[in-house]
């Protein structure tokens, strides 16, 4: 069952066997449309199965029981979403919110878990995802929980999202992103990360409008990540895990 403004453009037509995961997602699922603002799936929601982003972008979230909530990212195309929830059979733990129109590849989950269980070669993409993640998220957990200033987190943070800038013309976009979501992506205080931004950007070492970051200067950026010896922000004894993508 889609969530509002989700609608289903094609069928699913025969899923070829011998061809790359992404490849076989495509064959195998419904292409459907997203509006700005719709949710693909929400925390404590049953898993319906996977999405494969082809264009747009979508903002994973989590919220707490007292209402407060962390954003975990904002994901691309060629980003599959909901896996591990579909293959565990376990309720979503975040909620994915398009944050502008998005065109993506559902395959429902008997559909997608048949996919696994027949093609072993699947089977060994997806794990290779997980485990992508899984280091993708320790990374996250020494970013936050080992950084001993303010400064050195967003850095090591930036430095993180080299290759998206690479692959942008030098650009990082976060689209629909502020300083606030940004400064929970990092682990800071919105007052800390609007402070360190417009110093950096007074350094010519970045510059950030309508949630695009421009680096100018990475050198700098990773010697930044490599100096703890002026800690702007000291961090906290207990460590923030996050959870990258569900």
């Amino acid at each position: 069952m889609y969530h509002p403004g989700v609608a289903v453009l094609s069928p699913s037509p025969a899923c070829p066997p011998d061809q790359t995961l992404f490849q076989r997602i495509s064959e195998c699922g419904h292409k459907v449309s997203c509006e700005k603002g719709a949710t693909l799936f929400a925390q404590g929601g049953k898993p319906e199965g996977v999405f494969l982003l082809v264009e747009g972008s979508v903002k994973l979230s989590m919220a707490a029981s007292d209402g407060k909530t962390l954003i975990l990212g904002f994901l691309g195309p060629g980003t599959v979403l909901g896996l591990a929830a579909t293959i565990l059979g376990r309720t979503h733990e975040s909620t994915a919110e398009a944050v502008e129109a998005v065109t993506a590849i559902f395959v429902p989950r008997t559909a997608f878990l048949k996919l696994v269980l027949e093609t072993p070669r699947t089977t060994f993409e997806v794990a290779e995802l997980l485990s992508e993640r899984c280091k993708q998220l320790l990374k996250e957990l020494k970013t936050i929980g080992l950084s001993e200033s303010a400064q050195q987190r967003l850095a090591t943070f930036l430095l993180g999202l080299r290759a998206q800038s690479k692959e942008n013309g030098g650009y990082i976009r976060l689209p629909g992103a502020s300083q606030q979501d940004l400064a929970q992506m990092v682990g800071l205080s919105r007052e800390t990360a609007s402070r360190l931004l417009a110093r950096l950007k007074k350094r010519h070492v970045l510059d950030w409008k309508h949630s695009t970051l421009l680096v100018k200067d990475w050198e700098a950026l990773q010697k930044m990540a490599e100096d703890n010896g002026s800690p702007t922000r000291k961090r906290s004894s207990s460590t923030k895990a996050l959870v990258l993508q569900d």
